[in-house]
Formats: structure tokens, sequence, C-alpha cells
């Protein structure tokens, strides 16, 4: 599989390796991102003057530009993701629920929060652990588990030759 395919593609299957490699490559994207944003504006207890935030303004077209290397990072970490979970016979539909679900947590919980209400607080924060508990759980999977060794409907294992099935004669994946 192609470097591009790792990286962008949302089709195939990749092994824990080349998903390992992926994430480090999406995160240092990210955090390239952050530390030239930190660079560019600035922390804000070193504003001093209305003059050092008026500099800001000019600030839009960077953190637009920044903002366009994390969504690739990313989207890196979405894609390896997808074709790790393709090598372990699930959907990466299972990805979007998970965010879907630690955001609400999230949401869930800074609304408890705000609003002040403690019975509101407690299950809020019962809520994003057990979301937290089970996207951890994801990953490990993920980072520890073995790809199906056989071809499944996502394609052939990464490694070359798929295994056939009991029955069928073994053949060579593309």
């Amino acid at each position: 599989m192609k470097i591009c395919m790792i990286l962008f593609g949302l089709e195939g299957r990749i092994g824990r390796l080349a998903f390992l490699a992926a994430c480090a490559f999406a995160g240092a994207a990210s955090m390239l991102a952050q530390s030239l944003l930190l660079l560019a504006v600035g922390l804000p207890e070193t504003y001093s003057s209305l003059e050092d935030l008026q500099a800001l303004q000019a600030a839009p077209a960077a953190m637009a530009g920044l903002f366009a290397l994390h969504s690739i990072g990313s989207w890196i970490g979405f894609a390896a993701g997808a074709k790790r979970l393709h090598d372990l016979g699930r959907p990466a539909g299972v990805q979007i629920l998970l965010l879907l679900a630690l955001t609400f947590a999230v949401f869930a919980t800074g609304a408890a929060l705000l609003f002040d209400s403690s019975a509101g607080v407690v299950a809020a924060c019962v809520l994003l652990a057990a979301v937290s508990a089970y996207t951890l759980w994801i990953v490990a999977q993920l980072f520890l588990r073995p790809g199906e060794p056989r071809a499944n409907r996502f394609g052939a294992p990464p490694g070359g030759l798929a295994l056939a099935s009991p029955g069928e004669p073994a053949a060579a994946s593309p």
C-alpha cells in the first residue's frame, strides 16, 4: 500500500505498525500546528497593550493555515483508524460513534457545571468516565490486537498473502 493511501485513504487494511506510524505522523502534524500557533500569536499574558492585541488582526490568515495543518493531522488519524478497524473486521463508523459519544459527554459535563447542578455534574462525570473508558478500550484494541489473518469484506490482510477459508485455495492479494 502506498504512503498516500496509508495516510489519506479510507479503504483497505493496515497493520499495527503502520497504524502506529500514521498516528505518530498525525500527532506530529497536530503538535507542529499548535506550536506554530503559539509562536505566531503568543501567550495571552504577554499582551501588555492594545497595540499588541491589534497586531493579532493579521493572525486570522496564519490561524487558517494552522487550522488546515491541524485538520490534515486529524484526517490522517481518522483514516488510519478506519483502515485499522477494517483490519479487525469492523466498520469505520465505530470512530464516528465514539467521537459523538465523547463530544456529548464533554458537553453534558460542561452544561452540568454551568448550571451548577450537583446531581447533573455527578451524572455527567459518570457518563464522561464511561465513554472515556470505552474509548481507551477501543484504542487499546487498535494498537494491541492483531488483525484478521484471512481476507475479510475490507480486503486482504496487510501482510501480502490472504489465507484461504476452509475449502478454498490460497490466493495472493493484489
